[in-house]
């Protein structure tokens, strides 16, 4: 017959953190409802090598002089681990009329009670746990648990916190907290610090740790590497081949339900990245795929400072050969999200000008724009109207975007107007010929 420490994997010598990583791996491994009886195996020969360990992840308690009451515990586990709430309820309020005394059955009561919804109830009963035994950090975090699912999540995370500080450390509740700590509106623990004490206790392994950040080692060095560069950084810099930024936004892709909010800042500088880019359909479809797995997760605003400028007719408008640069600019200054609603018009007002000054270019746009662009050619049909018919009124629009244009154009020196300003013609020409001169 095997010992406990032969089903476990480990030598004789190996103290707990060993027999705690070796069972961790077994139980992914082996599952209850696929392999229970192997399960089983591995759980009570962890049991009985933990026994007498005060830090254990198990609440021990004298049982085994009791077959029956022994049963009856297995019993309510069994239920639990098949979310058979109702028989679980049952089977607890009799082994509690049964065995007065021992607490283990109140405790896997109150985990019963809160997946079958009775979270008052739950709340309830774990509390008077704790409050009897206010030192065992299972009952603080089944409190913890309890009050996340009555949606108290300021509670939960103060009481989960707590437990967290006592000792509660095993994998099912290292999740919990990581989401509760998300969740909770008071100042919380930094998530990659809950998530770098799971790495530590549970081995070098990140796949210990797959539903709560499913990264390998490598990424996670790379994201600690971005973290320093600046998210925003790295894109704003443009010192990287187009093929490292698609490669990032892969690796993005594949992480963004966890990296959401970091990325968020960025979504502007990926944007103009993907507008400036000729993609290739492999680098389309990482596109399409990043997009994808940050939609649920991010602010829809910022979702579509990406969306623009992947978007199939902005790349067609600007990568089309017949058009001018002012009708393109107007197009990107329209639908460009990423503008507040004060520049989006001094941009219009001055591509507007822009076309005034050279009517002729600007209708041949608007009949190239009606045959291929139909939808925009109508958002600005009036004003083609008015360069069409020129006159007084022409003149009239003219002298308002002007002022327009003069009263805003101090907020936005750095903008290339994409016209001739005179005054700055000449000093650029000063300039020249001064530095030029022989004295």
């Amino acid at each position: 017959m095997k010992t406990s420490y032969e089903i476990l994997g480990i030598e004789q010598d190996a103290d707990k953190t060993e027999i705690k990583r070796a069972y961790s791996k077994l139980i992914r491994k082996y599952r209850p409802e696929t392999d229970p009886e192997k399960f089983m195996e591995i759980r009570k020969a962890y049991e009985s090598l933990t026994k007498g360990h005060k830090e254990a992840d198990t609440l021990e308690f004298s049982l085994e002089d009791n077959p029956e009451a022994v049963q009856a515990k297995e019993r309510i586990e069994d239920y639990l681990t098949r979310k058979e709430w109702v028989y679980a309820i049952a089977e607890c309020q009799k082994a509690m009329k049964r065995w007065p005394d021992c607490v283990y059955y109140a405790y896997l009561l109150t985990q019963a009670y809160r997946g079958n919804k009775n979270t008052g109830k739950a709340v309830t009963l774990a509390e008077k746990l704790s409050k009897n035994d206010p030192n065992n950090r299972f009952f603080v975090a089944e409190l913890g648990r309890c009050y996340r699912a009555r949606k108290f999540n300021n509670k939960a995370y103060e009481t989960m916190r707590k437990a967290y500080n006592m000792g509660a450390v095993d994998m099912d509740f290292i999740k919990e907290f990581y989401e509760v700590n998300k969740e909770a509106s008071v100042d919380s623990m930094r998530p990659r610090d809950i998530m770098n004490k799971a790495m530590e206790i549970y081995g070098d392994d990140p796949k210990y740790a797959l539903d709560l950040m499913p990264m390998t080692k490598d990424e996670w060095n790379r994201l600690n590497w971005l973290k320093k560069q600046g998210y925003t950084g790295f894109f704003g810099q443009r010192h990287y081949t187009e093929e490292e930024y698609l490669d990032l936004l892969e690796f993005y892709a594949k992480h963004g339900k966890i990296l959401a909010k970091e990325i968020e800042p960025m979504m502007p500088m990926i944007g103009e990245f993907i507008a400036d880019s000729s993609l290739s359909t492999q680098g389309e479809r990482i596109v399409s795929q990043f997009v994808d797995s940050v939609k649920n997760y991010m602010d829809p605003k910022s979702l579509r400072k990406v969306g623009f400028w992947a978007d199939p007719e902005y790349k067609k408008i600007m990568a089309d050969p017949d058009l001018s640069s002012a009708v393109k600019k107007l197009y990107e200054a329209t639908k460009n999200p990423n503008l507040d609603q004060a520049h989006r018009l001094f941009l219009i007002v001055d591509k507007k000008l822009c076309m005034i000054e050279d009517i002729e270019e600007s209708l041949d746009d608007y009949i190239i724009l009606k045959k291929r662009y139909p939808a925009f050619a109508f958002e600005y049909e009036s004003f083609f109207a008015l360069l069409h018919k020129g006159g007084k009124k022409l003149k009239k629009e003219e002298r308002s975007l002007k002022q327009i244009f003069d009263r805003q154009r101090s907020k936005y020196d750095d903008y290339d107007y994409g016209r001739f300003d005179y005054d700055d013609m000449i000093d650029t020409f000063m300039n020249m010929f001064y530095s030029n001169m022989k004295w």
